[in-house]
């Protein structure tokens, strides 16, 4: 009995499960869910046609779905982790010290180094964009950048760090595929890397270059800055991020670690109900300031 369908048969059932999935969901706007299915039991049907037993067919879809266990995990630490940072004021801070510091024509190529050093240290795409990234898009957009732009900036700084990072999982994940020494794999990866980030710097140092703030938007920050309490707790947590990067843990333990002890200090001014609710619908302000609201009202394992 077989256990892998041949090269040409894989290669035909690949180009029909994408076009499977194009129809369903860009021609008839279908929820992905049900052309994957109808994919999936293609797949088994054929590969049963082909020889490849019901069994191996189990083995191997439960295989596929447990590498995506992890990431699936990753995503719910950092929703409960924005929710925390913004109910005990770390990610308020943070947008606070930025429209404090940050000029309009630096703003991007700012963004775009900080996201670079977080991910770098922290060796996580998902974790640099959920924290630093999270107030760096709330900081842009009041500032007048057209989002989509800022969401470029942090993400490929994001990227850059996550591939540079002896921390990142992908990285060691390729280097040990590859059988190839990690810090060598990392500085071939910087003939492309590096000179990527190089041209997103120019980049936004030439989008940013002559950007003023509008009247309006000035007013919104003005409107804005007193509604956000910065406090120095938000010096303890950002410090774990680097203190267990520093350490080498890896991201999940590192998030579990940060929501413990974000968890402790929430729990110390709201009940054990509040907590469990912040946590799975994320964090609300009580403030009926649109722009706050805007900026606030977000994270949760349920986003």
């Amino acid at each position: 009995m077989v256990t892998k369908l041949k090269t040409k048969i894989s290669v035909t059932l690949l180009l029909v499960a994408v076009a499977i999935l194009a129809v369903g969901v860009i021609g008839f706007g279908l929820s992905p869910i049900a052309p994957l299915m109808l994919v999936i039991g293609l797949i088994i049907v054929v590969a049963r046609c082909f020889g490849v037993s019901w069994q191996a067919s189990q083995k191997a879809l439960l295989s596929g779905v447990s590498s995506g266990i992890a990431p699936l995990f990753l995503f719910l630490l950092i929703g409960s982790l924005i929710a925390l940072w913004l109910a005990t004021g770390v990610i308020p801070t943070m947008i606070w010290v930025g429209f404090k510091l940050l000029s309009p024509q630096l703003f991007l190529p700012t963004a775009l180094l900080s996201t670079a050093i977080v991910g770098t240290l922290i060796g996580s795409a998902f974790t640099t964009l959920s924290t630093v990234g999270v107030a760096l898009m709330g900081v842009g957009t009041l500032m007048g950048f057209d989002p989509a732009l800022i969401a470029g900036t942090v993400l490929s700084g994001a990227i850059f760090g996550d591939k540079s990072s002896p921390l990142s999982d992908s990285t060691n994940l390729a280097s040990a595929i590859s059988e190839t020494d990690l810090f060598a794999h990392i500085k071939n990866l910087m003939w492309t890397t590096l000179p990527a980030l190089i041209l997103s710097l120019v980049m936004t140092i030439i989008l940013g270059f002559g950007h003023q703030t509008s009247g309006d938007a000035t007013a919104k920050i003005s409107r804005l800055l007193p509604l956000l309490a910065p406090t120095w707790w938000a010096i303890v947590p950002l410090g774990l991020l680097v203190i267990t990067a520093w350490r080498k843990i890896p991201a999940i333990p590192a998030l579990m670690i940060n929501i413990l002890i974000s968890s402790i200090a929430f729990v110390t001014q709201h009940s054990l109900t509040a907590w469990a609710d912040l946590l799975v619908n994320g964090f609300k302000t009580s403030s009926h300031n649109a722009t706050l609201m805007a900026l606030m009202n977000r994270g949760g394992m349920s986003a």
